[in-house]
């Protein structure tokens, strides 16, 4: 297993469909679930994912923290993107 590093585009989409507080369903997960990735779980700390069998875990960058802060507590955000540095 390798370090994966992804570049992770949340969308307008994402961000109308999204659910605030659902660690599975939030428009980051979304994003990443857009990427092919499953089992996918996003919290302020940290993003767990898997790929083809393979599971890797992440610290949240400051921006998609801030981002899930907002988002969680209803207020208005705006499509982003961010690199994602996934380890096994």
């Amino acid at each position: 297993m390798a370090i994966k590093r992804v570049k992770v585009t949340v969308t307008k989409k994402n961000c109308l469909f999204g659910i605030p507080q659902n660690i599975s369903g939030c428009p980051i997960a979304l994003a990443l679930k857009k990427k092919g990735f499953k089992n996918i779980a996003v919290d302020e700390d940290q993003i767990l994912v898997s790929k083809k069998g393979e599971y890797f875990t992440s610290k949240v960058v400051k921006a998609a923290r801030r981002f899930i802060e907002r988002f969680d507590e209803g207020l208005s955000v705006k499509p982003f993107s961010f690199n994602l540095t996934l380890k096994p």
